[in-house]
């Protein structure tokens, strides 16, 4: 499967989030699909880091810049064969929104940034943010909540059977438990215990209530020195505030870490402590607990789910909230630092409780917590929300029943009638005698029968029960029973073996399937040679009327209003790249698109196959019967360069190469 990332932030920023998008991505990967993320992060660079396409383009509210970004995404979506949204925010509501144009399946994973508010934002802005949330969870398919927290906040916009709890995870083989090499750092320790922190500088990470509670460790507990990875706004606070305090030498700013060494720098410490307001599943949490660290944390969003109390750490409250908070306060009260101050100083004066916590860390990192198992559970999740929408289109069509003999082939209209018996007759001039033919999607056999009475050997399948026994009906009436087979099949997976016919055709079948490009696939692999293939176009008069909403051989308001809405509703398929018009199909939401002629021309020539001719079934024109002389005259030359665009329909001749392999086969 295709499979879009999005994500409002990306590397180099570095967070949970940023790296739950990357690992995502590359075990995807890893598992043979195909994967591309849209980003809007300013920060360039590190996109080395990532096995697949990262896509970059700066939002901006100039109109020549969003433009760019909206076309971007729209683009990237059309694509994809389902959407993973990283935050349920910016770029969460926009894919949202063009979910009403193009219909992919969207996944969102909630990991903080737009499921909270933000500290800072005027009313402007968190009208805006609360738009962006409201939006994304509504339209979402299936709603990944990183912690049980945002389960809580999530049913407030959606309902409750969209939403999964599916925390982060990390890949444990990166963080192994290893010796400690000292000799990474600037310095000796001279046997002093290690309380780490790893985190981005900011205000709700809670860095700043680290180093309030450092003084009363030191009263107790002189023997130890905190490591302070990471870098952020906060910095220059930080480092000041440290010096106000006379604590310079027990607090060590490590900055940013590279990836690489990350894991042999953070292994050196004895305790990894999280005083965080606000955190879903912390990926750096997950990281210490697969290095074997205990870990000392506060008790709010999905700490108590990563940090089992008494078993693998201890949890703290360091505000009298329990839910996350972005508004986080520059320091504590008395009491809470020397609380705080106090769970540290136990922890590290018992070696054997650090031992038992740092063993559990570990067993549940690689039990709870691990990529090589959440991987399988994402891509079962991924599967179902594709399958869902590919089974209820199915669905319709296993029972549904064309009538198309009575309606159309046997239609009162003679339009109508002449139309459709055009497009069987673009068809069945490429038929020869005593060849093995395929009418894939046979409908109720009208064209089966003419081929059989051609004298060719017909198997026809359709994925209807109705079709199926209504055509074999009219075969024996039509006295050609014995020369074709019925059987019910899907066009996407059809039962035989690699090029078993002489000849597959399938007249307007494709646009009704779930996976077009497959649906070709499927059909020039059981060919030996030749498929003849007729599919609805939009470049003609009566096509246009269809997809406005009219009938094209009906004289009535309805129809004539629609000579309006289907040009507008063409202009605007032009305008948003997409491959056609869709009509829907018998007035439900079914895909019934009539594509631009393009379009089939550029899917032949991507899927290794060669275009040997196409013309138009019929220059059909609408409304008056007494146009039938002028039409029948028109299609004498429907085969031409220019008209043969300006179908009701068209047929294409596609042909195998020899030197290709064929695609989509799995």
């Amino acid at each position: 499967m295709k499979v879009l990332i999005t994500s409002d932030s990306y590397l180099p920023r570095l967070g949970g989030a940023e790296i739950h998008a990357l690992k995502l991505g590359m075990f995807l990967k890893r598992a043979g699909h195909e994967v591309r993320l849209f980003t809007s992060e300013k920060m360039q660079g590190e996109d080395k880091l990532s096995n697949f396409p990262v896509v970059r383009k700066k939002y901006s509210r100039h109109f020549k810049n969003a433009f760019d970004f909206y076309r971007t995404l729209w683009r990237e979506v059309k694509n994809a064969d389902l959407v993973y949204s990283v935050y349920c925010h910016k770029i969460a509501a926009a894919v949202g929104i063009i979910k009403f144009f193009i219909k992919r399946p969207l996944a969102i994973s909630l990991q903080g940034r737009g499921i909270l508010d933000l500290p800072g934002n005027d009313w402007l802005h968190a009208k805006l943010h609360r738009f962006y949330r409201s939006v994304s969870l509504k339209r979402a398919d299936k709603i990944l909540a990183s912690c049980l927290e945002f389960i809580e906040i999530a049913k407030r916009y959606t309902s409750l059977d969209k939403i999964l709890y599916s925390p982060n995870a990390l890949d444990v083989e990166e963080f192994s438990i290893r010796q400690k090499n000292y000799n990474i750092l600037p310095f000796e320790l001279k046997d002093r215990k290690i309380a780490a922190t790893i985190r981005r500088l900011v205000p709700k990470n809670g860095i700043q209530f680290l180093i309030e509670a450092v003084p009363d460790v030191i009263k107790d507990f002189q023997n130890i020195i905190f490591f302070i990875i990471g870098w952020g706004r906060l910095e220059y606070y930080l480092k000041k505030r440290v010096k106000e305090l006379g604590i310079e030498k027990y607090v060590y700013f490590a900055g940013r870490i590279e990836n690489n060494i990350l894991p042999d720098f953070l292994n050196l410490a004895d305790l990894v402590v999280f005083p965080s307001t606000a955190e879903a599943t912390s990926i750096a949490c997950l990281e210490s607990m697969a290095l074997g660290k205990p870990i000392l944390a506060s008790n709010v969003g999905g700490y108590p789910e990563m940090v089992i109390d008494g078993c693998n750490g201890l949890l703290v409250n360091l505000t009298d909230k329990i839910e996350s908070d972005y508004y986080a306060p520059m320091t504590l009260s008395e009491k809470k630092l020397r609380g705080f101050a106090d769970k540290i100083i136990g922890m590290l004066k018992d070696d054997n409780l650090l031992k038992r916590f740092g063993e559990n860390s570990r067993h549940l990192a690689e039990t709870k917590f691990n990529w090589h198992n959440r991987i399988n559970e994402l891509i079962f999740i991924f599967n179902d929300l594709i399958s869902k929408n590919e089974a209820g289109i199915k669905k319709f069509y296993s029972s549904f029943g064309d009538k198309i003999l009575d309606k159309r082939f046997r239609s009162k209209y003679k339009l109508r009638q002449y139309a459709h018996l055009q497009q069987y007759l673009s068809v069945l001039n490429f038929v020869k005698p005593s060849t093995h033919v395929l009418d894939a999607g046979c409908g109720e056999g009208v064209l089966s029968v003419m081929m059989a009475k051609k004298g060719a050997t017909i198997t026809a399948c359709d994925l209807s029960g109705p079709n199926i026994e209504r055509a074999r009906k009219y075969a024996e009436e039509e006295g050609v029973a014995d020369k074709i087979s019925f059987l019910i099949a899907d066009s996407e997976n059809l039962p035989f073996a690699d090029s078993s016919f002489d000849l597959v055709v399938s007249s307007h079948v494709l646009e009704h399937l779930p996976d077009f490009d497959r649906g070709l696939a499927e059909l020039m692999r059981i060919t030996k040679k030749r498929a003849i293939i007729a599919i609805p176009t939009i470049f003609n008069l009566c096509s246009l009327i269809q997809v406005g909403g009219g009938n094209f051989w009906m004289k009535r308001k309805k129809s004539f209003l629609a000579i309006i809405l289907g040009p507008l509703r063409t202009l605007w398929a032009l305008l948003a790249f997409r491959e056609g018009v869709d009509e829907k199909y018998a007035g439900k939401n079914i895909p019934h698109i009539f594509r631009f002629p393009w379009v089939m021309k550029k899917k032949i020539r991507k899927l290794g196959y060669k275009l040997m001719g196409y013309e138009a079934s019929s220059i059909c024109l609408p409304f008056f019967e007494f146009f039938l002389p002028f039409i029948k005259f028109l299609d004498k030359y429907k085969s031409r360069p220019i008209l043969r665009n300006f179908g009701y329909g068209t047929t294409y001749v596609v042909e195998k190469l020899s030197n290709v392999v064929e695609k989509l086969s799995n």
